[in-house]
């Protein structure tokens, strides 16, 4: 009956409600690529499960995942188990390598884009390209520069002195302000300078950067109910490095590296922190390093 019709679409529309706008099917925003191309290859580290029907939830990313070739799916069974995981797995690198990308005058009207008919934010998926950057805890570092040189002291009564006062810093349960902890750098390294050795202070610098970024120790934030990586993209057109969060169990899927070209999709956001400079925030669900592949003679 039509009264029987009516309740059930309110019954539906209730339930579209009460589910909140993370579940809704998310916006695919930004510059377009044309799906055919491949602009540069991608090793993809990671990206969220489930990811593929979010994707394609969104018209204009499905459009692109649709348009794009015809691709074997032998090839790519050697990096999933299921033919399930592999189809996802071929959504996923076609929309991060031929999804179309945003550069950073792109993130303010694309946050708008998010708003629906009811004032309700749903945060949009992006594809995004740049240098990403992993900032190393400063407090972490500390850490690190303090186990390094507390064995080089010996009889250097300033040494020790600034060792000491940095040790304590680095036992500290509250996170110390970054200018705090590098005024505490700042004394070790001058102190470390006064006499002739030969191991240099750019070379024990080097060495306590390697070992923080063996040890995954990233600036890390407590967000949206969860504990993320902070990364800093920069894009094409940007004023300020947009912070960028992995979640924080990605950290092993990284290399060794602090600095990467990269191609990711993420939910755009307002500003998470009152202390970034950039006012939209990425939290990526896939990430990808762009490869710089050799070229045909």
């Amino acid at each position: 009956s039509a009264a029987a019709a009516s309740d059930a679409a309110a019954a539906a529309e209730a339930q579209s409600v009460g589910r909140g706008p993370l579940d809704r099917a998310p916006k695919v925003l930004g510059r377009q690529t044309d799906p055919r191309e491949i602009r540069s290859p991608v090793e993809i580290f990671w990206f969220e499960q489930g990811l593929a029907a979010r994707l394609r939830q969104s018209k204009s990313l499905r459009d692109t995942l649709e348009a794009a070739p015809r691709t074997s799916l032998k090839r790519l069974g050697e990096a999933a188990p299921s033919a399930a995981e592999v189809r996802e797995r071929l959504d996923v690198s076609r929309a991060i390598t031929r999804g179309r990308t945003i550069d950073g005058e792109d993130l303010g009207g694309l946050l708008s884009e998010g708003v629906d008919e009811e004032g309700c934010f749903t945060p949009p998926l992006v594809v995004a390209s740049g240098e990403l950057a992993f900032p190393f805890d400063e407090q972490e570092l500390l850490k690190v520069t303090v186990s390094v040189v507390t064995p080089l002291v010996g009889v250097d009564k300033r040494l020790k002195e600034a060792v000491d006062s940095a040790a304590e810093l680095s036992r500290s349960t509250f996170r110390a302000p970054g200018e705090v902890v590098s005024a505490h750098l700042v004394r070790i390294r001058e102190a470390f300078g006064q006499t002739s050795r030969a191991l240099t202070w750019e070379a024990l610098q080097s060495y306590v950067e390697r070992l923080a970024l063996e040890g995954r120790s990233y600036q890390r934030r407590a967000l949206l109910g969860s504990e993320w990586i902070r990364g800093a993209l920069g894009l094409s057109g940007g004023r300020a490095l947009v912070p960028s969060y992995l979640p924080s169990n990605v950290g092993t899927s990284l290399p060794l590296i602090q600095r990467l070209p990269v191609r990711l999709i993420a939910e755009l956001r307002p500003r998470q922190d009152e202390l970034e400079q950039a006012t939209e925030a990425l939290f990526v669900v896939a990430l990808g390093r762009v490869v710089q592949a050799p070229r045909q003679r």
